[in-house]
């Protein structure tokens, strides 16, 4: 008898759409499609470098790389729901998922020491999407409006600093390293128990600087704890994600440019308003969040690695503490 397929959630914008269906065993079933407003088919990356990717799991974490099928990508996973998620829709105290940041950075780590893969050397999409639309506007809706207001609250001397950085974190030849491209709480979905997680990959991976991954990361954690301290709709003012951001730092261990860093949480707070606003919808909150934009522009993403921004003790992993203050 074939267990019951049962459609968990749906969710997604005009760049792509997931839908979670639970097929049986424990399983849940995630299909990505390309949304509506998309340009060109979903990307995943060549065999080699999914292969790569899935050798750097852990015990705890699983790199769950994707399946392509025709024109939709696929993931088998022991959960139905991502951290990011559980955090903000189920209201789950970001605290219950320390554990897991700290071995998602170790992942990473592990991801950035591996070798070169043949023949892979394109950048992340999602940086040089963002590079294109800071240089052009050009882009679905309110691409080229949510430009205009950027450019005029933070100016041409913030707005040059905003594409120099997005140049330097392509990197250089000789210090180029595999990434995984878009590391954040959304990827990261906990089995039951919370004490393994997988961690998806192979959709956003590039070649780059490993500051872009620790300050996908940090970038996102950041700007829900401001979001929220400064009052933007739906986000919860009372929640703490620093113990989280510890967490991830103490996994991934000594951070050798700090600086790079936060330009990429800078980069990666400005990218999730661009991609909202391109291909979900404007709403009252997006001045708001450009003026936020704006000030980390000023402390160069500063206060992401900063113990000031998280009001938390550093989280230390087997007596290590995490690598920046």
């Amino acid at each position: 008898m074939q267990p019951q397929v049962k459609q968990v959630s749906a969710f997604g914008n005009g760049n792509v759409g997931t839908v979670v269906r639970e097929v049986g065993d424990g399983t849940y079933h995630w299909v990505r499609t390309a949304g509506r407003l998309r340009a060109a088919p979903l990307w995943a990356a060549p065999a080699p470098v999914l292969r790569a990717l899935s050798s750097a799991s852990t015990d705890r974490l699983e790199v769950a790389v994707v399946e392509t099928i025709d024109d939709t990508q696929h993931f088998r996973l022991p959960g139905p729901s991502s951290v990011a998620f559980d955090v903000l829709f189920k209201r789950v105290e970001p605290e219950e998922f320390t554990v897991l940041l700290r071995e998602t950075g170790r992942v990473v780590r592990r991801v950035h020491d591996l070798p070169p893969v043949e023949g892979f050397d394109e950048p992340p999409a999602l940086l040089v999407g963002l590079a294109s639309w800071l240089a052009t506007g050009r882009g679905p809706r309110d691409s080229h409006a949510l430009h205009t207001l950027a450019f005029d609250r933070l100016g041409s001397r913030r707005w040059q600093r905003l594409r120099r950085w997005c140049d330097d974190l392509v990197g250089d030849v000789g210090t180029r390293r595999l990434l995984h491209g878009a590391v954040g709480i959304g990827q990261v979905v906990p089995w039951p128990g919370h004490d393994r997680a997988s961690l998806l990959a192979g959709t956003h991976t590039g070649v780059g600087a490993p500051a872009w991954d620790l300050g996908s990361c940090l970038g996102q954690l950041l700007e829900l704890r401001e979001t929220g301290r400064r009052g933007f709709a739906g986000r919860p003012p009372d929640s703490d994600y620093g113990a989280l951001a510890a967490a991830f730092l103490a996994g991934y261990g000594n951070v050798a440019d700090p600086v790079a860093v936060g330009h990429a949480v800078v980069l990666t707070c400005l990218n999730h308003l661009r991609m909202f606003v391109t291909y979900g919808t404007w709403h009252d909150d997006v001045a708001l969040h450009v003026d936020l934009v704006r000030d980390l522009v000023d402390e160069e993403g500063g206060s992401a690695l900063r113990g000031g921004a998280w009001a938390t003790a550093p989280v230390t992993d087997g007596g290590r503490p995490s690598a920046v203050r």
